[in-house]
């Protein structure tokens, strides 16, 4: 016996499947969706990139300028592994940045801000998507310093002395500079300099047995990194059949100066006999570490520091005789000379345009 559903009842029905139907579609659809987006490439993050920075060298505080790729979402400029300071992204590709320096409390609760190590630094950049470190070059940390490279048959040389002269000064100054500081790298030099950022200076290396290409530099300060940092000096050994110098005999070999300059006071003056004395242009001495004194000097000749206590004065008042006679007199050596003590076995070095040669004799010097 067939049944018959009242029409009401039908209508029910019909919009009841009708609503089932419309729901099994919404739930295809939402997992269609869920399926698209499982499916879906994810937004390609591309790693940062140094292309480059400006200046090479600097010190706490100094502004440093990198350029490059994807700087986005930057979260730490490095030197080393220390931040930089006041970090500004201007875009995706530079940013502008200080350089950074340690710090420390004082017992009055003070923040005393105060230098890294010197030497060579790496510049890097990290972002969200990983980071970067600054391609073929580093960063030269170092206070009021600038540096250059001298090499020999392409190869770095480790002990170059150098001989600074400010031509700004209404007198007249020179300052010579320690051996290589290997903080920067074996082969590299840091030439230190005093005053204003406009002065210039003659730099000029020298070294026992060497010629050197150019002789001489003459740079003002504001150019004085670029000039060092990419027109290197070149060494040039002498032949051993080239005899610049001869030098036979020194007399006194004890003699004395002042720690500081004092007027109506000089040095002694010593006799160098030899050869080829004509064409000397400077002389320098060389102060050896101290005999005994302060723990000041014995830290300095500690090898454990990597350079000994010298100290390079030029004598400039000297004068030639002949070929064969020169008379020098032993210069104050300033600040790196200790008033009562004896310098043993100092240094006397002959310069010309041709090269630079020692003698083999050397002088004790007693400082006033």
């Amino acid at each position: 016996m067939v049944k018959h559903i009242p029409q009401t009842m039908q209508m029910l029905l019909a919009l009841a499947l009708t609503l089932c139907a419309c729901q099994q579609v919404t739930d295809i659809n939402t997992d269609r969706k869920v399926i698209a987006t499982g499916l879906s490439v994810p937004t390609e993050t591309k790693q940062p990139e140094i292309i480059d920075f400006t200046p090479k060298y600097g010190w706490m505080g100094d502004r440093i300028i990198i350029t490059g790729k994807n700087f986005i979402n930057v979260q730490q400029v490095l030197l080393d592994s220390i931040p930089f300071d006041s970090i500004v992204v201007e875009s995706p590709t530079r940013i502008i940045a200080s350089v950074p320096g340690n710090s420390t409390k004082l017992s009055s609760g003070q923040l005393y801000r105060y230098g890294l190590d010197l030497g060579l630094k790496t510049v890097k950049v990290k972002t969200q998507s990983g980071i970067s470190k600054a391609p073929n070059a580093q960063f030269a940390y170092s206070e009021k310093m600038f540096l250059g490279k001298v090499t020999v048959d392409e190869h770095p040389l480790d002990s170059v002395v150098f001989s600074i002269e400010n031509l700004t000064r209404n007198y007249r100054r020179t300052t010579a500079q320690t051996e290589m500081d290997r903080r920067f790298g074996s082969g590299w030099y840091s030439v230190g300099y005093l005053g204003d950022f406009a002065e210039e200076f003659i730099v000029q290396p020298f070294k026992n047995g060497y010629r050197f290409f150019p002789p001489s530099r003459r740079v003002r300060t504001l150019s004085l990194g670029k000039a060092l940092g990419e027109q290197d000096f070149i060494a040039q050994r002498l032949p051993s059949e080239q005899i610049l110098f001869t030098v036979t005999s020194i007399t006194p070999t004890i003699g004395k100066s002042y720690s500081k300059p004092i007027e109506g006071k000089t040095g002694t003056d010593i006799i160098l006999k030899g050869t080829g004395f004509s064409s000397i242009r400077k002389i320098f001495i060389a102060a050896s570490p101290l005999e005994y004194g302060c723990n000041v000097a014995e830290a300095f000749a500690n090898p454990a520091y990597g350079y000994k206590f010298y100290g390079y004065r030029e004598a400039a008042n000297f004068r030639i005789e002949s070929d064969t006679q020169v008379i020098v007199q032993i210069p104050s050596f300033g600040l790196t000379a200790q008033s009562g003590l004896i310098y043993r076995d100092c240094l006397i070095y002959l310069v010309s345009e041709e090269g630079s040669v020692v003698a083999s004799q050397k002088v004790d010097i007693s400082y006033m």
